[in-house]
This record gives C-alpha cells, structure tokens and sequence, in this order.
C-alpha cells in the first residue's frame, strides 16, 4: 500500500512538474538528490504518517481508503514543498494531517446537510411518508456519484439553472440536464426496490 501512495505522489508531482515545481532546479543531478531526499523522507515517515492519521480518525466513520487518500494528500504537500526541506519534518506533516481532516469533516458536514435538502426536496409533504421513507432517499442519494448529489444539491437547494450548474461543474447545460435526469432515475429505482424488498418480508 505504501508503494501505491508513493507512485500517486510521485506521478501526480511529475503532471505539474514543468509548471511550478522545478523551475528553480537545474540538471537532472539536481532533480535525482531531491527526489532521493524525498524518498528517504516518505520511507521513514509513510508509516507514522499513517497510524498518527488513523489515530485521529478513530471516532470517524471512514474506511481504508480513506485514510490513503489522506496520506496521500499530506505526501503530495510535502512533495510540492520540498524546495526547501528543512522545514519539513514529522510533526510538519501531523500539522498538514490534521488540517486535512479538519478540511474532510467539514466536507462531510456539508455533502449530509446537503443529502438532507435535497430529500426533503424530494419528498412530497405528506403524512404518508414516515422517517423510514426519508432514511432511505437520503441513503438512494447517497448513493450517486459525486458530481450527480452535487448537482441535485445545486439543482433543488440552491435553485441554479443547468447553465449555471455546467459553469460550475466544466459540463454543457445539456450534459448536466442528462446527469440530473439519470440521478432522479436512479433514485426512483433505489425507491422502488426498496419497496419491493419490503414488500416481499
């Protein structure tokens, strides 16, 4: 797993390479004892990294890949960083770790509250639809992509246009029209086979 987040590290440095990254560095001599630094850097600090970010996760739900993904955001900041090194130690990347799960819980705050819009705005008001009925359109939303819930979320919360919405996401209008269509699908499917499946019981 380690190699994996180091060869994410180190191909997602070389994409913006020409463009920020070694500009001050001259020869490829030069750019071999960075990147030999560096990985002398990750090898000594991938796994404290890890179990410090784990650690801090412990009352998060989160899964593995999670915790990955963490890594690899913090490994990437020291990479871009790594011009001038000596500021860069463990406790650097504890301080980094713990901005981004800081950044993450907001996220995860948001992406909920915006779930819990969209299905209210999904569910007509009725006495017939109970808390059972609300938990699971949250769970079928839940369950799209993470452009379609953007979309729905911009779409019925914030009321935007298809234009407005393609502006945001980098999509045509008709392409985002298509997404939000096949996301209300997919929840209409997620909606009745729960119900067939409740039926069936």
């Amino acid at each position: 797993m380690r190699s994996e987040v180091w060869t994410e590290v180190h191909s997602a440095s070389r994409r913006c390479a020409h463009s920020i990254h070694f500009v001050s560095i001259r020869g490829d001599a030069a750019r071999r004892e960075r990147e030999q630094a560096f990985t002398a850097f990750f090898t000594q600090n991938w796994g404290p990294a890890r179990r410090f970010i784990e650690r801090v996760l412990i009352d998060d739900e989160h899964t593995p890949e999670d915790v990955d993904e963490l890594v690899n955001e913090v490994f990437l900041l020291a990479w871009q960083k790594w011009d001038r090194p000596a500021g860069i130690t463990m406790r650097w990347l504890e301080v980094v770790a713990v901005n981004k799960i800081r950044d993450r819980r907001r996220r995860l705050i948001v992406m909920s509250k915006a779930m819990d819009a969209v299905s209210q705005a999904l569910i007509p008001e009725s006495p017939l639809w109970d808390e059972w009925d609300r938990l699971a359109v949250r769970n079928a939303v839940g369950a799209l992509k993470d452009r379609e819930r953007q979309a729905l979320a911009l779409s019925y919360i914030g009321g935007w246009s298809t234009k407005e919405i393609g502006v945001r996401l980098g999509m045509a209008p008709s392409a985002v029209g298509a997404m939000l269509t096949r996301a209300r699908a997919k929840i209409r499917r997620s909606l009745e086979a729960g119900v067939a499946f409740g039926a069936s019981r």
